[in-house]
């Protein structure tokens, strides 16, 4: 089934991935990993990181904007209201950090945005966990950073352990100007996509601008057929690939099911499914159970179960390989110069919010 995931729990992605405006120093990747060294870590900041600091895709801040729908944020109850933020993305000493500004909806916290609605992450390096992920006085810690170029960066998502191997990703990007284009060019779909997406943009954010439900299309009718353009200076970077180098899958206490096995489970989520269920035993304590379809390619679009402590989860998965070939457009990782985020954040809100 096609996944649901917003760019505040995963991050990924999901959290935060990358790009800027301005150039960078250096068109060759400049790398400095720490992994060998003995490191401590608090709240998912280590000791001892790749050190690199504003330098190639990150000499200045990149932006995304996003809209968040109603979900349930925790374990208590569904939020009713549209959220529409402006993230800012920036590398210090070997981290992504993330800043969120919110433009409507202001009396709810920003830590809200932040709870990991994964509890667990599992690899085949083992099971890694976010509970004690929190922000600091540069932004939410959301990568690890360990090479950087102009135009491409190698990341990791942070985490409890400060483990520089987990969602081990590349992202490549082509830079685009926009100097000059109409700011209602960013509904431009993702014409490599199968089901539905976006170029420049998050899917969640295209929603929020055509929506008809409040107003009767009037506003998106304004944004769409205005003629408001990007002023001089305005870049995006895009993606072209996207490469995690081993499946990764997520869970939570709250997935738990009543299966005794991963096959039991299988036949009743999935009966009709043709293909071959793999099981992977990762340590001990967790198996991995994920379906591949029958000429043997990664089935994205089936969600995988995890066996842990004896228990059997509901489970989701990034599988390992380029994500724009996984359904993934790649407005869901397209970031912004500040010059064109402030032009695009400004028409969006003296027509949908003042």
């Amino acid at each position: 089934m096609p996944k649901f995931k917003s760019s505040l729990f995963m991050i990924s992605l999901s959290f935060a991935l990358v790009a800027c405006g301005g150039g960078g120093n250096s068109s060759s990747p400049i790398s400095n990993n720490p992994t060998e060294v003995s490191i401590t870590c608090n709240k998912g900041i280590p000791s001892k990181t790749s050190g690199l600091t504003n330098i190639g895709l990150y000499v200045e801040p990149l932006y995304y904007l996003d809209a968040i729908y109603p979900v349930k944020y925790d374990d208590t109850g569904t939020q009713t209201k549209i959220f529409l933020n402006l993230y800012e993305n920036s590398l210090t000493n070997g981290i992504l950090y993330e800043k969120l500004t919110q433009l409507n909806n202001i009396d709810i916290g920003p830590e809200i945005f932040y709870k990991k609605f994964w509890q667990y992450d599992v690899t085949g390096q083992g099971i890694f966990t976010h509970n004690d992920f929190s922000s600091t006085n540069l932004g939410w810690p959301v990568s690890y950073v360990s090479n950087i170029s102009d135009l491409s960066i190698n990341l990791n998502d942070s985490n409890d352990q400060c483990n520089f191997n987990l969602k081990s990703s590349e992202i490549y990007y082509e830079k685009v100007d926009l100097s000059g284009k109409l700011i209602s060019s960013v509904l431009e779909p993702d014409a490599n996509i199968k089901y539905y997406g976006y170029k420049y943009i998050t899917n969640l954010l295209e929603i929020f601008l055509t929506s008809t439900s409040n107003d009767e299309g009037k506003n998106y009718k304004k944004f769409r057929d205005s003629q408001v353009v990007f002023p001089q200076g305005s870049i995006v970077y895009v993606p072209t690939r996207n490469i995690i180098h081993d499946n990764i899958f997520y869970f939570k206490d709250l997935t738990a099911t009543n299966f005794k096995t991963l096959k039991e489970w299988s036949d009743d989520a999935y009966p009709n499914h043709t293909g071959d269920w793999v099981e992977e035993r990762v340590s001990e304590e967790v198996s991995v159970y994920y379906h591949k379809t029958q000429n043997g390619d990664l089935d994205y679009e089936t969600d995988p179960a995890i066996l842990y402590k004896g228990l059997v989860y509901d489970g989701e998965w990034d599988p390992k390989g380029d994500q724009l070939k996984y359904d993934k457009s790649t407005g869901q990782y397209t970031r912004f110069n500040k010059i064109a985020i402030d032009a695009l954040a400004k028409q969006i809100k003296e027509i949908y919010l003042d």
